[in-house]
């Protein structure tokens, strides 16, 4: 298979995958982040160096407002970039593949690798930024820049649930003696009691018809289990070996995640993509041989 037309491939293969993750993308569809990017984080660092005493949680903000703002840049600028220098190495191999331009390969050839490094560089940014906040912080958590304390907002978050949909669960220790425990009641880490952004896809965080039926028509049924659901959060009912939370009434958080998630797989492939193109453009470049038999 010709060289040219391997290079015109990857080109166009670059430029739709873009559209693609701009297209699902949770930042360009304002799904999420509207003002992650112009959230001063500038702020947040002065604040550090200038507070005295524990500043654990200022440099948390502090990162959490990083990483929130590059993932928002990022997710614009890096495919749109992807979007306009595949296009041009697209054309250029077009012509070049109907016979045009004959001399200009080598420069082509350039043009492509440039290219190449330039989109997988901004791409391995994105992927990096977007994977990390979608595995590690706190879905909705948020930075509260109106207060004039700087602080954050978890008033979004989702506590973190059992796979059943309760909160917490009735426990028996080896003493004899008894409590409720939560899922996270042994993570350490910090927010363990919310959930992630890569939880937002399961079940029992999203409208489940079969819970949200029993929950609200315990009454006709005599449910004991949902009973105990509906004295969340007064704890009152000693009988229960589950306390329940209300049901999520839709499935944006479901919605979120496939997008989330399409972005970041698709983001990846472009990264393939955008080194293809430029290993393509060093062999124009060189024009090492004339066909690459595959």
């Amino acid at each position: 298979m010709n060289k040219i037309f391997i290079f015109f491939l990857l080109a166009t293969c670059t430029v739709l995958l873009s559209v693609a993750v701009i297209a699902v993308g949770p930042i360009t569809n304002k799904l999420i982040g509207d003002d992650w990017g112009y959230q001063n984080c500038q702020l947040l660092a002065d604040q550090e160096k200038l507070m005295k005493g524990d500043v654990t949680k200022l440099k948390y903000m502090k990162n959490l407002c990083y990483r929130q703002k590059a993932m928002h840049d990022m997710e614009y600028t890096s495919f749109i970039i992807n979007i306009v220098l595949g296009f041009i190495c697209a054309d250029l191999a077009f012509l070049h593949y109907l016979g045009y331009g004959k001399d200009f390969e080598l420069k082509t050839g350039v043009i492509g690798l440039i290219s190449g490094i330039i989109g997988f560089v901004l791409t391995l940014v994105y992927v990096c930024y977007s994977g990390y906040i979608f595995t590690k912080d706190v879905a909705y958590m948020t930075i509260d820049f109106d207060n004039l304390d700087l602080d954050l907002n978890e008033d979004g978050c989702i506590d973190k649930l059992f796979s059943n949909g309760a909160y917490e669960q009735f426990v028996e220790y080896l003493d004899d003696t008894n409590g409720w425990e939560t899922i996270y009641e042994n993570d350490r880490r910090d927010y363990a009691n919310y959930i992630r952004y890569k939880e937002l896809g399961k079940k029992r965080y999203n409208y489940d018809s079969d819970y949200y039926k029993k929950y609200y028509n315990y009454d006709k049924k005599e449910n004991a289990e949902y009973t105990c659901g509906r004295q969340y959060p007064l704890l009152s009912n000693s009988d229960c070996d589950y306390h329940y939370k209300k049901p999520e009434e839709t499935t944006f958080n479901k919605y979120l995640y496939d997008r989330w998630l399409s972005a970041l797989v698709v983001a990846c492939v472009v990264l393939l993509t955008n080194l293809g193109l430029a290993i393509f453009g060093l062999l124009l470049f060189t024009n090492f041989g004339a066909n690459v038999n595959l």
